[in-house]
């Protein structure tokens, strides 16, 4: 028995390995892919064979009129038989939903208004409901979907299949995992956005060794090392909203405490700095954020000045978390352009003085964040997914 499993296991690793293969690459050979992957040419022939019985690789003979021999066969991966949704519940009061093809193309993006639930099973029905609509609105075929990355802000407890740490209180304590895969009748992988973002910014440059911060509504942080998402216990990744580096003297609503920093580099903390006014940190103040995007357009010196009191209390906190990590790139995304350009100087030069060796960071900006974390969930179900043939 153990044999059978073993040879199964062994078909699908090399059916996944040949489409990993050609998933970027343009006419491939059968001997170019048995070369590469050190597989045998029969075996390749056979795989091959079965991916374009299941409409997964296209043919085309190239015309080899001049030379003697057969003509070679070229194959190519076809990306959009098969597809991925994202739902983004990371926003509050918002929900955006994606359908991604297999080469990590957007094909389709909707975002609902959703409002406050106080009861999950609500929550999971309007998801399923908007789910259903979305299916129809872009004419996909429910059957094309091989799974659902759920995108989330807080700690998953993959351990216990619960959420154990969320602003949305209505979460915590939940298998939302379960739940969703129940309502969507799917393959379903929950993770944070900052890991997500994180990791697809690591498999997409090839630097294994990064950090990612995500400033919006919220404060998101995530380390990549050695190509993986950094974990600790029960698998939770590094988090800085707490670090108590924040000069708002505010009570944290989620651990009691002062001087959190999620309470400054929230947007309501850029609000509350600029405004000199209590910003509610679970609101969305979304006129008042674009004036303040305005300001910074237009160089006013107090929106400014904001900004870079954000940036140095943000610097000497990566400073911390470079020193324990040595990443060899910083990303920011969440905020707009003209923010981060502001803060970039401030922010590197808080990491790079109290460096003591080793090359500076140059911070990178993530201009299409939204596209990151929604290409983030679908590669999680992509390199999770092995194709039922």
């Amino acid at each position: 028995m153990m044999h059978i499993d073993n040879l199964i296991d062994i078909k699908y690793k090399n059916i996944k390995s040949i489409i990993d293969y050609i998933r970027f690459k343009k006419n491939c050979t059968k001997k170019e892919i048995s070369d590469s992957l050190k597989l045998s040419f029969a075996t390749v022939s056979n795989m091959i064979n079965l991916l374009m019985s299941k409409d997964l690789i296209s043919k085309t003979t190239v015309d080899n009129s001049r030379s003697v021999g057969r003509n070679p066969k070229n194959f190519n991966f076809k990306p959009d038989r098969f597809c991925i949704i994202t739902i983004d519940l990371h926003l509050d009061e918002y929900l955006s939903i994606c359908q991604v093809d297999l080469a990590r193309k957007i094909l389709a993006r909707e975002t609902y208004e959703i409002g406050c639930y106080n009861d999950i099973g609500q929550f999971i029905q309007k998801v399923k409901n908007i789910y259903k609509n979305f299916v129809i609105s872009t004419n996909i075929d429910a059957d094309s979907i091989i799974g659902f990355g759920i995108i989330i802000k807080g700690i998953y407890d993959n351990q216990t299949d619960c959420m154990i740490s969320s602003e949305n209180k209505i979460f915590i304590g939940q298998p939302l995992r379960k739940l969703l895969g129940e309502a969507l009748e799917k393959f379903v992988i929950v993770e944070n956005d900052a890991n997500i973002a994180a990791l697809f910014s690591a498999i997409s440059s090839g630097i294994r060794d990064l950090m990612y911060v995500y400033l919006g509504e919220g404060l998101g942080f995530s380390v990549i090392s050695g190509g993986n998402i950094l974990r600790g216990t029960s698998g939770y990744s590094p988090e800085i909203d707490h670090i108590p580096m924040g000069r708002i003297k505010v009570k944290c609503p989620y651990c009691g405490n002062d001087n959190c920093l999620s309470t400054d580099l929230s947007q309501n903390g850029f609000l509350t700095k600029y405004y000199k006014s209590d910003f509610l940190y679970k609101k969305t103040y979304k006129f008042e954020w674009e004036e303040y995007i305005k300001q910074i357009r237009l160089g006013d010196a107090h929106a400014i000045d904001v900004a870079n009191e954000n940036a140095i209390i943000l610097g000497k906190s990566l400073a911390i978390a470079t020193c324990i990590t040595w990443p060899s790139k910083i990303i920011i995304g969440g905020i707009p352009q003209e923010l981060y350009l502001i803060m970039k100087p401030v922010i590197e030069n808080q990491i790079n003085s109290r460096k003591p060796f080793g090359d500076n960071i140059n911070l990178c900006f993530d201009p299409n964040w939204q596209d990151t974390i929604a290409k983030g969930a679908a590669e999680i179900i992509y390199l999770n997914w092995l194709p039922d043939l």
